[in-house]
Order: C-alpha cells, then structure tokens, then sequence
C-alpha cells in the first residue's frame, strides 16, 4: 500500500512538473496552422516565383524562434535579393517582424552580406564596399556568389571598373552558365569602359593570369576579328564562353566598314552639347537628301569627346573611304587639334582666335559674331556711310561686335564719331540715347533733330533689348538716321507683334531664316519650316553648309563664293570660312528680305 502511495506521487510529481515546464515553453500554433504554412512553403517552393516563396518563407518565420527564425528571414530576403529584386528585399528589411538581432547573432555573415545590400541600395556606396569586403571565411558557396556579386555593383557604382571586374572574375566559377554569359558581359563592359590610360596600364602592370587574359580580350576585340582569333589561339583554357566569343566575332565581322565614298559625321554628344549635336545632323542630312542620290552619303561615327578619340575616328572615317569629315563642334577640342593633319577635309564647327594657324585640311566653320559686325562695316561703307555712332551692351558680346566693326570700318575709311556702352534693361537708356543722338529742336518746326556729324548708327542688341531700344532712338532725333544691326535683334521666326516696334532697322541674318514664306502651291515642309522643328534653326543651317562645304569645298575658294544657308561662305588664307549674310528690313513688324533670297 505504501508502495502504491509513493508510485502515485511519484506520477503526480512528473506531471506537475510537465505542466510547469509545458507552460514556460513557446506556444506552439495549431497543428492546423503550422500545416498550412509548411503546404503553402511548399507549394511555392515548387513554383520557384521569388516573391510567392519569399512571402511563405516570411510567414513560415513568424511561427519560428531563434535560430530557425534567423535563418528563415534571412532566406526570404535572400531570395529576393537574387532574383533581382532588390526594392521587395528592402521592404522586408523595414519589416517591423525582422529580427536584426537575430540575424546577427545566429547568422553574421550572411546579416553582414544583406547589410551591404541595405547600404548599396540607400546610395551609401562606400559603406556597402567596407561592409562586403570585411565578411571573414569561411563562406557557402550560395554567400560567396551573393557577396562578390554585390560588391562588383558597389565598385562599379563608386567608378572602381577596374576593381569591380576583378570581383566578376572570381564570380565567374561560381555561376551556372546562364549566369555566366551574363557576368562575362558584365566583365567585357567594365574592362571596356577603362579610359585609354587605365586600361593601358592595367594591361602592362597585371600579374593576374585571369584578369590579364581578360584585358588582353578586350583589346583584341577592338582590334577585330583576326587579332580574336589570334587571342583564342594564345589563351586555350580561358574561361570565356563559346557562345560569348562567337557574338565578338560576328560583331567584329561587322564592325569592318565598307570602303565607300561617304562624309563622315563625328559630333559629340555630352550633355551640354547634345542638343546642338542633333540641330547640325538633321542641317546635314537635309542638304545630303537634297544633293540628290549621287551625292555621298552621310555617316554618323561614334561619339568622340576627347582630341585624341576624334583623331582615332577621322582615320577610321578615311580608312572606310570618308573624303571629308564634318566635326568637332566643341572649341575646346578645336584648340587642341590645331597640329593634326587629317588626309581629308576636315569641317570643324567652330572657330578660334583669328590667326590661329591649323593645318590646310583642318577647316574652321562656324557661327562667331565678328562675321556679321564686318558685314555691317561693309554694307555702310558700300552705301557711302563713313561717320557711325555705336551703342553696344556693356558686355563680352558687344566687346568683341565693337572690334571687329571699329577694325573693318576704320580700314575701309570710315570713321566711329561716337559710342555708348549700355547696361540691360536700364532705367539710363533714354539719357543715353539723348547723349549718343544729341538731339535738338528744329528752329522751323521744332522736331528734334540729331547731330550732323553722323551717317549711320550701329545697334549691337538682342531682340527684346532691340525692342526698346529703336523707338528711344527715333524719338530723341534718330527719325531718319539708318539703325543697322545683326542677327541678335531677331528670334528667328516671324513674331509681329513684337517686332512692330523695330520698322525700319536693318540687320543682317542667315538666307535660311529669311527665307520663311510659304510659296504658292507649295505642300511640304520648307526648308525653313524644318529648321524650326529643330529647335535650333540658324545650327540646322550650319549643319546644311557644313555639307556643301564637305562636298563643294572648291567652290568657297573661288572670288564668289558659295552659297549656302548661312550666307556666303568664301575660304579665307587662314582656312577659315567666311560668312556674308543676307540684309533684311522690319516693316509691319516682319523681317522684309532686302535682295532675293536662293531658293
């Protein structure tokens, strides 16, 4: 009987304690729950959609503690991360459920991998390169791939191209092949990307047998297709994919240029030139549609932003039959080409100091001021004007306007009585105006009448200055005194109402932008109307001669001239263009052409 008694309590003992331990223990969900979960990981495990299986792993974690709860989390992140999807990762990462503590405690290598994820994606580059770089071996083979992948992106974000292909590199073994063809892409672009003296050194200082190869590989491929198959001969065991090396072949098959007769276009195309870029080629290709079909045809060259890549695109133009090149645009790589030697005419789009000495075929074209400050000295000395007053900005534009008029006037005998510097938009200009003009009343009628001493007046103005400038003039004694300008008093387009207040000044501009009227019986575009569209017609212009000048340039040697969209372009000793332009008068608000205008 005792025995019985002592069993039982025995008994009564183990179960209480059961109950007490049952209760500090985790509560377990219902079977039915935890079930559910595991068919719905399942499920999405089988259909391998990356944001289904993250979300079953995310809710498969919050029945879990621990290091099961770590590991789970960091999974689903992980699956996001690798599928590219890198804005869901970061959703789950703000996840007020993600146990950061827990990550890092169980599983600090692969927290320590997502973490540089974290940063990379919130543009902290330089913390994401320190915080994948300092993940201590060993490392699965699923976390070395993550981790080298996201450290090439973070190098390459923070402009190591250098650095980032080296992690490609080592990437490289660990991928399957669909993902090698990628990463080996990605190795090409990085490498290719070098500026020539990076990649010149690399080239010459790499130990690495891998990294050298590589290098060695893009070199070749700029070469072509012989020095690839040279490259393939030298490097039988390289890790390059057969398919990756068969698409450089065929692009280097079609990389060779067929030697045709052709002008060659090569205009760069950074930003703050881009849109300038794009006025001049459609100018090009219109003059090219318009030279009928034998004329040569236009080919556009990859852009060239430095002196020495536009050398290297000249002599591939040349080698693949260019007998003329239209470019540079920018004067910075103008300026520094002024040695080189090109085998053809070369167009150049701008102009430098004059003087400047350049090789015969380096040809300077362009739009500078002092062309058309020279054209009004010349058109007042034709019409027998030999007394001027100046009224000019007080600015870099009216200085140089203000020299190169004063040198061609002086030269053709003619004389600058007086001048006036204004500021923009002065509350000064009306005494300025009285003090250039000095005007006084006719003892007959009183009208104001200017001084005697001057023939012409020189208005060196933009177009909404112009606006207020020419009637203060003819109210203050200049009723009848001749107003010449440039094309800075013009916007370009016929605009009425705001030039009303300009009747009767002269300004020289460009025959494609006087040329605006519709012709009877006309139904397409003119070549006005197509300037506009351009949203920078006078550049569509220079791009048009630009052309003719590459094809006709002869004719620009020759006393007439040639004529073009821009004016008159004759090539002067120093192998610069020209420019005469037409002369326009505003009457009723419209720019009214003074001689007829070419077709």
């Amino acid at each position: 009987m005792t025995g019985l008694i002592r069993g039982y309590s025995i008994a009564v003992i183990l179960a209480l304690l059961a109950g007490l331990l049952s209760a500090c223990a985790p509560q377990q969900p219902p079977r039915s729950d935890t079930t559910a979960l595991d068919r719905a990981l399942a499920e999405a495990e089988r259909g391998q959609d990356p944001l289904q299986l993250s979300s079953a792993l995310w809710r498969k974690a919050s029945v879990l503690h621990g290091a099961e709860q770590a590991s789970m989390q960091l999974r689903a992140i992980e699956t996001l991360i690798d599928a590219d999807k890198p804005q869901n990762a970061l959703a789950y990462l703000r996840d007020p459920l993600a146990q950061r503590q827990g990550w890092l405690a169980f599983e600090p290598r692969r927290t320590q991998i997502i973490l540089g994820f974290e940063a990379l994606q919130q543009g902290r580059t330089a913390e994401a390169i320190r915080t994948l770089q300092d993940i201590p071996a060993p490392l699965g083979r699923a976390e070395a791939t993550r981790r080298l992948e996201w450290l090439a992106r973070a190098l390459e974000a923070d402009q190591h191209g250098l650095e980032a292909a080296r992690q490609r590199i080592a990437l490289d073994g660990l991928l399957s092949d669909e993902r090698r063809l990628a990463n080996q892409e990605a190795i090409l672009r990085l490498l290719g990307a070098l500026d020539k003296p990076a990649f010149d050194r690399a080239l010459i200082e790499t130990v690495e047998p891998q990294l050298g190869g590589w290098l060695q590989l893009v070199h070749a491929q700029r070469e072509g297709k012989d020095a690839l198959e040279r490259w393939r001969q030298a490097h039988p065991s390289h890790p390059l994919l057969p398919a990756l090396y068969e698409r450089l072949q065929r692009e280097a098959v079609a990389r060779v240029p067929q030697t045709v007769a052709h002008i060659a276009l090569i205009l760069s195309q950074e930003p703050r030139l881009a849109e300038a870029a794009r006025a001049i080629t459609a100018g090009v290709m219109l003059a090219r549609e318009e030279a009928g079909e034998k004329a040569p045809e236009v080919r556009e060259y990859p852009d060239a932003p430095t002196p020495e890549g536009f050398r290297r695109g000249v002599e591939e133009a040349v080698a693949a039959g260019a007998t003329a090149v239209i470019g540079p645009l920018d004067r910075e790589t103008l300026q520094q080409l002024t040695r080189f030697q090109p085998k053809v005419p070369v167009i150049a789009l701008n102009t430098l100091e004059s003087g400047t000495a350049t090789s015969p075929n380096l040809i300077q074209f362009g739009l500078p001021p002092e062309d058309e400050a020279q054209a009004v000295a010349e058109r007042m000395l034709a019409q027998g004007q030999l007394r001027a007053l100046i009224l000019a900005p007080n600015d870099a534009l009216g200085e140089r306007m203000v020299r190169a008029f004063t040198t061609r006037y002086t030269a053709g005998g003619g004389q600058v009585v007086d001048s006036q510097r204004y500021a923009p938009r002065s509350p000064l200009w009306e005494q300025q105006a009285r003090q250039l003009l000095r005007p006084a009343p006719d003892p007959i009628d009183g009208s104001q009448r200017m001084r005697e001493d001057a023939d012409a007046l020189f208005l060196i103005a933009r177009a909404k200055d112009a606006q207020g400038w020419v009637p203060l003039l003819r109210a203050n004694g200049g009723g009848n005194l001749p107003i010449l300008a440039t094309s800075h008093v013009y916007d370009g387009a016929p605009r009425p109402a705001n030039d009303r207040d300009k009747d009767g000044l002269q300004f020289c501009d460009m025959p494609l932008i006087l040329n605006y009227a519709r012709r009877p019986g006309q139904t397409g575009p003119s070549r006005f109307e197509q300037a506009a569209l351009s949203g920078q017609p006078r550049l569509f212009a220079l791009g048009y001669d630009a052309y003719q000048l590459a094809t006709r340039l002869e004719a620009a040697k020759r006393p007439e001239g040639l004529r073009g969209q821009t004016g008159t372009l004759r090539l002067n000793a120093d192998n610069r263009v020209q420019r005469t332009p037409a002369w326009a008068l505003f009457r009723g608000g419209l720019a009214n052409p003074l001689e007829v205008i070419q077709p």
